[in-house]
């Protein structure tokens, strides 16, 4: 990445906002000259109120689950579609139509309200439109049956009350009528009631009265309300517009806002920002086009502890590793990535702890259907897709170990005893296992030996190299002491040296000198590969053992033993997913990134705007 700084003619500025915008090339950065601030115009007080009406009416139509791609329309100028939106006479109408609907949605609420409490009161023929007096109060509640026993007793004690009490089944209505001024609250506050609102709206009549109009108002509300909602649904076809100007809207926005960063003389302005160096000519040639030479670019110097932007350019199906990686922590301009190691070893993990072609097979068909549904730039939509590469390493390691649902069926495709054993090659397996952990970790920490000596942390820097003559050394004497891999005096040089190397690797190593504790400790955690990779195809066995559903015992056995062998293959292919996606996980954030991984990186985001609607 280059710092640069550009200076231009103060006439040019929305022709080189627009241009920058366009090619999306510079992270724009805040500079500290000793200059007067840029501001946006007034104009992004306009646009944005204009962004927040096209939004509303976005949301009374429907935003989509996913983009639209009919067609797309025509970038309008900044004048034009300003004009535009506030003569779309189909906006104003959609809020219009929104508001009714709200307005009758809580009219109905009332409605409804009113209906239960005449229900309540119904066959009592009191009539609500009475219930008003300057000499005499009403009070209703209903109460639990269990105390409504002695609640009527409290109540007969108020002085000159009428009381009307009305059995509701497991509850029962308490009316009251008592002098106004006396304070009855005390009387039924040690009782659990619910107290009705007798001057709630729409209580004009008798029960039977109040629910036979209210049922009818409540009809004529619902019928405007589906009238009112067929005729968003008629402008729903303006939605393709509706989100093309929205999008123009906030490119508008994004160029005006983006003012803010600049600096100004009487004539001329200033941005700073950094570019990738392969983009350099290139956009030395268009601003030369752009401007007629009216422009002045220079590269400069960063900061002391400034950081450069970190850029990254996958290829399409695996960036939503970059994704991933951007929840644990962005990588460093200046350290060594190790997204591509991820991208390598997850599915391998993955793979390997549920090595199994139909458990592979089911959740590559689940997880594709959830693509197709989710938002391309969220959280499940990547995970999603990373989950995808990491089921067809299961559907290969499957078929490399010989398990389809537990059962082996290589033979019956041709492949023989191709591949190997889960159980048979226990051992095999266990040892490739820690030494993929012991080459992983080796080779993290030769990636901290990179880093740590790009800082100049020149000491801690050696600390790594003499951990991985830690590592190699210690195997070849725990493989002699215990395995007989190699002779007596191999084993004893290799034990002396893994000795001395650890020592030195904690002399060297300085504030991260308890990290040694990790050095055997890492690499053996690899096993768990083994483990839950067995575990799971142990289990699979198990269950087509024992629940394989056969005819010759009857078709209500049959189906009663289908019904429990798809429900255990599915609980254990769902614990096989969650484990492999954890562990899988765990192995690189933490056995492997903790050897080197510095993180808090800044990443790279040019100024520029994703077009979906707009040409």
């Amino acid at each position: 990445m280059e710092k640069v700084r550009m200076l231009f003619s103060d006439r040019l500025k929305n022709e080189v906002i627009r241009y920058l915008h366009e090619q999306g090339f510079v992270d724009l950065r805040k500079s500290k000259l000793e200059i007067d601030d840029d501001a946006p115009s007034e104009e992004l007080n306009t646009l944005s109120e204009l962004l927040i009406k096209v939004n509303g009416a976005i949301q009374i139509v429907g935003e989509p689950k996913r983009p639209r791609f009919e067609k797309k329309e025509s970038k309008l100028g900044r004048e034009e579609l300003i004009k535009k939106v506030n003569k779309t006479k189909y906006i104003d109408r959609l809020f219009e139509l929104n508001s009714r609907i709200k307005e009758n949605e809580r009219d109905i609420e009332a409605l409804d309200h009113a209906i239960y409490i005449a229900s309540i009161f119904k066959g009592t023929r009191i009539d609500f439109s009475k219930l008003k007096s300057d000499y005499i109060s009403y009070k209703a509640y209903v109460a639990e049956r269990k105390t409504s026993n002695k609640l009527w007793q409290s109540l007969k004690s108020i002085r000159n009350a009428e009381i009307i009490k009305k059995d509701l089944g497991k509850n029962v209505l308490f009316f009251i009528a008592f002098e106004k001024g006396l304070n009855i609250d005390e009387i039924v506050k040690p009782f659990k009631l619910e107290e009705l609102d007798l001057h709630a709206a729409y209580l004009d009549g008798n029960p039977e009265e109040v629910i036979e109009k209210c049922l009818k108002e409540k009809k004529r509300l619902s019928e405007e309300i589906s009238k009112a909602k067929g005729e968003i649904s008629r402008l729903g076809i303006n939605l393709l517009e509706l989100l093309s100007l929205r999008e123009m809207l906030e490119i508008e926005i994004e160029r005006e806002s983006v003012k803010s960063n600049f600096k100004k003389t009487e004539y001329t302005f200033l941005l700073e920002g950094w570019v990738p160096k392969k983009r350099l000519d290139e956009i030395r040639r268009g601003l030369e086009k752009l401007t007629k030479g009216e422009f002045e670019l220079e590269r400069i110097e960063k900061e002391k502890e400034e950081l450069a932007p970190t850029l990254t350019n996958r290829p399409k199906l695996l960036r939503p590793f970059d994704y991933m990686m951007e929840f644990y922590s962005v990588p460093r301009s200046d350290e060594v990535d190790p997204t591509w190691i991820f991208i390598i070893s997850f599915p391998i993990f993955y793979g390997l702890m549920l090595s199994d072609v139909g458990y592979g097979l089911a959740s590559l068909i689940f997880v594709t259907w959830i693509t197709t549904f989710t938002d391309p730039d969220g959280l499940v939509y990547n995970a999603a897709k990373i989950w995808q590469l990491a089921a067809i390493s299961s559907i290969f390691f499957g078929v490399l170990s010989n398990q389809y649902f537990g059962y082996q069926l290589n033979k019956y495709i041709g492949l023989g005893n191709f591949g190997f054993d889960w159980l048979k090659d226990a051992t095999t397996i266990l040892l490739i296992t820690i030494l993929f952990g012991v080459v992983q970790v080796s080779l993290g920490l030769l990636l901290g030996f990179v880093n740590k000596w790009r800082h100049g942390e020149k000491l801690v820097a050696i600390s790594k190299l003499t951990a991985i003559l830690t590592i190699a050394s210690g195997i070849f004497a725990v493989g002699g002491a215990f395995f007989n891999m190699v002779g007596p005096s191999i084993t004893l040089y290799a034990a002396i040296i893994s000795i001395v190397s650890l020592i030195a690797t904690g002399a060297l190593s300085g504030i991260e000198a308890a990290e040694i504790t990790n050095l055997m400790t890492h690499p053996l955690s690899y096993a768990r590969i083994l483990g839950f990779g067995m575990s799971s195809v142990i289990i699979a066995m198990l269950i087509d053992q024992a629940f394989t559903p056969s005819l010759s015992h009857g078709i209500l056995l049959f189906i009663l033993f289908l019904v429990i062998f798809i429900l255990l293959h599915f609980m254990n292919m769902i614990l096989g997913i969650f484990e492999g996606i954890v562990q899988g996980i765990r192995l690189n954030f933490v056995e492997f990134f903790s050897k080197f991984y510095i993180g808090g990186g800044i990443k790279f985001k040019p100024f520029y705007h994703k077009k979906v609607y707009v040409k």
